[in-house]
């Protein structure tokens, strides 16, 4: 019951002396007839309107109520503008479908496009497809994107898939190369030309939650995620735990003697761990595949680097 209040207002800023005052937090901002904050005078209760905002912030607000005879009370509130998370689940064509944490419909969703340490936001072909729809879902069709061309003096080099990270080597003239990850750089797969100069170079970074899996095949996998498979019953994928002291729920790669020779972190890197062994560069269909070798050449293990990297979302 608030019949005995005259007055209830909310002052937007704290760092303001709106009403000159010499005190910056009993302003009525509220009260402002240009404002649509107003809240309650008289016999008159109105909604407080918030938003809309361009911008995330956390803010603090006072609410002041005053009686009829004067006397006033005062709570400080803190305001949060935040956007629900949202996650890229599939890719199919230029479908790309996800959902955000929350259930909430009507949420605009923005995809942007990450090439080579630069954001750009994807067009899209139907606005009103770019809002969430029940349970938080989204599915929005957005312009086709072909693959990168890689060109040095106006002749190509290779083409890129921004959806897998494929490369295809169009010029053989220029050669591929793979750079275990150390404690400073993560693992980097390279393009060099014929004098060794490193002319591109990819990174692979997998999402929170990605699977990291050995398997005893890669015929039919379908789930997007890194995949391991050992080259004889001689190497093992052994997988860590969440309480594992190095490289926690990711994994080993063994030899025969149960000695590690290669370490895989969640986030899709790979650690030489023994010098004999390296990182080649090789393809499954439309996917990426490093090859684990010894000194002659024989492949101990390949990893399937089955991942959807064309689109982010924020």
């Amino acid at each position: 019951d608030i019949s005995g209040v005259k007055k209830v207002s909310v002052d937007t800023d704290l760092t303001k002396d709106t009403d000159g005052d010499g005190n910056t937090t009993n302003d009525a901002d509220s009260l402002d007839p240009h404002n649509t904050s107003l809240i309650k005078q008289g016999r008159t209760i109105f909604d407080l309107e918030l938003g809309a905002f361009d911008s995330l912030f956390i803010k603090k607000v006072r609410l002041t109520a005053e009686d009829e005879n004067g006397n006033t009370t005062s709570k400080d509130l803190t305001i949060v503008v935040y956007a629900p998370i949202p996650e890229i689940q599939s890719t199919s064509g230029s479908i790309v479908s996800g959902a955000i944490n929350e259930s909430l419909v009507w949420e605009p969703i923005d995809i942007f496009r990450f090439r080579n340490g630069k954001m750009t936001r994807l067009k899209i072909d139907n606005l009103s497809t770019a809002l969430t729809k029940e349970n938080g879902l989204f599915s929005i069709p957005t312009s086709h994107l072909p693959d990168i061309v890689l060109k040095r003096s106006g002749s190509g080099i290779a083409n890129i898939s921004e959806t897998t990270g494929k490369i295809t080597l169009t010029d053989p003239t220029f050669q591929m190369s793979v750079l275990g990850a150390t404690s400073t750089n993560p693992l980097k797969i390279q393009i060099k030309d014929s004098g060794g100069q490193e002319v591109f170079s990819e990174r692979f970074s997998l999402p929170s939650g990605a699977r990291l899996e050995g398997v005893t095949s890669f015929d039919g996998i379908t789930k997007n995620g890194l995949y391991v498979l050992p080259g004889s019953s001689d190497f093992s994928f052994i997988k860590n735990t969440s309480s594992a002291p190095t490289l926690p729920n990711g994994g080993y790669i063994t030899d025969s003697r149960r000695q590690a020779i290669a370490g895989i972190s969640t986030q899709g890197d790979i650690y030489i761990l023994d010098d004999t062994y390296s990182l080649s560069y090789d393809t499954s269909g439309s996917y990426t595949v490093l090859r684990l070798r010894d000194q002659s050449g024989q492949v101990v293990a390949s990893m399937l680097y089955r991942i959807h990297g064309e689109y982010v979302v924020r």
